[in-house]
């Protein structure tokens, strides 16, 4: 289905967190009655966090304010932007395994920065950030539609196990 502005009370969440991040905006939030990853998603120079409804009515406050600041941070750090750049380095270059090797790594630091930038602005325990990520990834066991090749995802960097080590140290 299509996406839709989400409630007053998840906006009021996000443009708080927006601030704690210090940003100056907070891009439109919207929900999803569909099983999909977070994520932030670009089109027509309109950027926007995407989440399944299921997913924003099942979190608890500070589990959903980890949630979208982690969605915000990509924000902030432009990397919906990176995005771009890294598809044409993928388009043109497919047959060099160097781009597919640096595509992966560049997601896998986008998260691992991310993760940072929720440590530091929201200064959440690691084992109660690390949990909020688990509930999110328990919400995902079950088959989720593929986010689109442009979005910034939850699951976009892979190696969670790795993530958790950072968070957790």
């Amino acid at each position: 289905g299509a996406s839709q502005p989400a409630g007053s009370s998840l906006q009021n969440v996000a443009r708080e967190t927006a601030q704690r991040l210090g940003m100056q905006t907070c891009p439109s939030i919207e929900t999803i009655p569909a099983q999909v990853a977070p994520l932030v998603w670009c089109f027509a120079g309109r950027v926007r966090v995407v989440l399944p409804e299921a997913l924003a009515d099942e979190l608890k406050v500070r589990d959903l304010q980890m949630v979208l600041a982690h969605e915000l941070a990509h924000i902030k750090r432009r990397d919906h932007l990176v995005r771009w750049i890294e598809w044409v380095a993928c388009v043109c270059f497919w047959w060099n395994p160097i781009t597919w090797w640096a595509r992966r790594n560049l997601r896998f630091n986008e998260e691992m920065s991310c993760d940072a930038m929720v440590l530091q602005a929201l200064g959440p325990t690691p084992r109660a950030y690390a949990g909020s990520l688990l509930t999110v990834l328990d919400f995902l066991t079950t088959p989720v539609i593929r986010p689109p090749a442009m979005a910034c995802a939850f699951d976009g960097g892979g190696t969670l196990k790795r993530r958790l080590g950072m968070i957790m140290s």
